[in-house]
């Protein structure tokens, strides 16, 4: 959903364009989708994943040897955790609340009430406005667009 850090994130853990694959490793979502959290990935998601070849193992592959391994680690621990969940009738939109809610409560651990409280309500209003009206969210938070020129064979940002 912010775009712009997932990929300051990644710049700094060295990973490069690779940022694009995290919010599909992590949230099987697309970098650019602005569908609801945990929805079915949009036709014109599809076809961008294999029109530009972005499902290919030998990128995927190289991103896994880019990671650290603490973050392999919550990967392979986050997919099994995902597997449970959807065998006991689990969806992948009560999952993702159920982790951000956590990190939020031990973000805020050492901190007030107050501070918990404002971390919890900014991150709903973040998911409503995103969900409901994400030309609001656009305004106020910005959104990283990311296109594939197949041509030049590299990102564009807009």
């Amino acid at each position: 959903m912010d775009n712009f850090k997932v990929r300051e994130i990644a710049y700094e853990m060295g990973i490069g364009e690779y940022y694009r694959y995290l919010p599909l490793l992590f949230t099987y979502r697309t970098i650019n989708t602005t569908k609801p959290l945990g929805g079915k990935p949009a036709p014109e998601e599809k076809d961008f994943l294999l029109g530009n070849d972005e499902i290919n193992m030998d990128k995927i592959g190289m991103l896994l040897q880019k990671l650290p391994t603490d973050l392999i680690f919550i990967f392979k621990a986050s997919q099994i955790v995902s597997v449970h969940n959807a065998r006991a009738g689990g969806n992948t939109r009560a999952r993702i609340k159920k982790y951000s809610n956590r990190a939020i409560e031990s973000l805020s651990e050492e901190n007030s009430f107050m501070y918990r409280w404002y971390l919890k309500t900014s991150w709903w209003l973040r998911i409503f406005l995103f969900e409901h009206a994400f030309w609001l969210f656009e305004r106020f938070y910005g959104f990283l667009r990311v296109k594939f020129d197949p041509d030049s064979k590299q990102l564009e940002l807009s």
